[in-house]
């Protein structure tokens, strides 16, 4: 008679009754047993550690992954409002050029002195310092505009 330990495929004890039956082994045979629960049991602590290690990592990374996403909307936010603002003070320049011109050469009429009131309110509405109103347009309009133009132009 004999009593096998097999803890994975690769490891085997074996217990023989040989000279001596194997009830005079029991003490050794539990000994056994209990070293390799308390391994067994050493293995699942570890095991455990490095699994809750590798949680927390990947907590840490879907953090700063959030955190870096959060930060480049904001900045595409501030990046996109600057360019409003560069391109409102183009096109105010632009409507203040036309009235000087229309000015010097006494071109003020009815439908120029509308066009001039409509220019103004649009790059108000445009400028993100002012935020004008518009019956029209929305914020929607605001963030594309830029993004159609360079469409059209390539």
């Amino acid at each position: 008679m004999f009593f096998v330990f097999r803890w994975y495929s690769y490891t085997r004890k074996e217990v023989k009754d040989g000279y001596e039956p194997i009830e005079t082994k029991i003490s050794t045979i539990i000994a056994m047993l209990e070293l390799e629960g308390t391994r067994m049991k050493i293995e699942r602590i570890e095991s455990e550690i490095r699994r809750k290690k590798w949680e927390e990592q990947q907590r840490i990374e879907q953090e700063l992954t959030e955190r870096q996403d959060k930060e480049t909307k904001a900045f595409k936010k501030l990046f996109l409002k600057a360019i409003r603002l560069h391109q409102a003070t183009i096109i105010r320049n632009y409507i203040q050029t036309v009235e000087t011109d229309a000015m010097k050469k006494g071109n003020i009429t009815e439908e120029f002195s509308q066009w001039l009131a409509w220019a103004e309110q649009k790059v108000s509405w445009y400028d993100p310092l002012v935020n004008g109103p518009d019956p029209l347009l929305n914020d929607h309009h605001k963030t594309h505009l830029y993004k159609e133009f360079l469409k059209e132009w390539q």
